[in-house]
């Protein structure tokens, strides 16, 4: 409406100044102030233009048009929010499987490297009292090597704990070890 209105009020005003001929495309010179002029008018034409569409529209017509401007907007901003979720998504499990990826190699390089080294390796988890006193370890991870210089087999020792393992231990290398999982300083036997 806003453009219909404004090309009547250019062609409004050249031809009351008699210019029909500058709109020739081969001889056209822009004429600001003449330019200015229908373009205030235009707008004043396609605002009447607007008024008169309400005045002349039904209630119930002008209701459901407002409606269904307000839900396109709604539905614009909507799925302006849609893709700007889709796309953080996306970044986020991007994201997701990048670092999927660099965990499962350094998973493999350790895994690889706990598999060949030749010292033993134990991981242990420290068992408590009620009371909070340790009082065993838990076995967690054993290496190849260490089944190679116990001849205890791995499967044998995963969650045995270290007394059910080696009831003869004493209780002050048990204390050392206990120290060494709490405190997170190596000890090398």
């Amino acid at each position: 409406i806003r453009m219909g209105g404004a090309l009547i009020g250019l062609l409004l005003i050249v031809s009351l100044r008699g210019e029909l001929r500058t709109l020739n495309p081969l001889r056209m010179r822009v004429h600001w102030p003449t330019l200015l002029i229908a373009a205030f008018v235009g707008q004043f034409l396609s605002t009447l233009f607007w008024l008169g569409g309400y005045k002349y529209t039904a209630a119930k017509v002008a209701a459901i048009l407002n409606l269904l401007t307000g839900l396109s907007h709604q539905i614009a901003k909507q799925s302006l929010a849609e893709r700007r979720a889709r796309i953080a998504y996306a970044s986020v499990e991007r994201q997701v499987q990048e670092r999927t990826r660099e965990l499962a190699e350094k998973e493999r390089k350790y895994r690889q490297l706990f598999e060949n080294m030749t010292s033993a390796f134990v991981l242990f988890e420290v068992v408590h009292t009620e009371g909070g006193e340790s009082v065993d370890l838990r076995y967690i991870e054993v290496n190849p090597a260490y089944e190679r210089m116990t001849g205890r087999r791995v499967a044998e020792v995963i969650g045995s704990t270290l007394r059910e393992v080696l009831p003869d231990i004493e209780d002050s290398c048990l204390a050392v070890l206990n120290r060494v999982a709490i405190t997170g300083e190596p000890v090398h036997f």
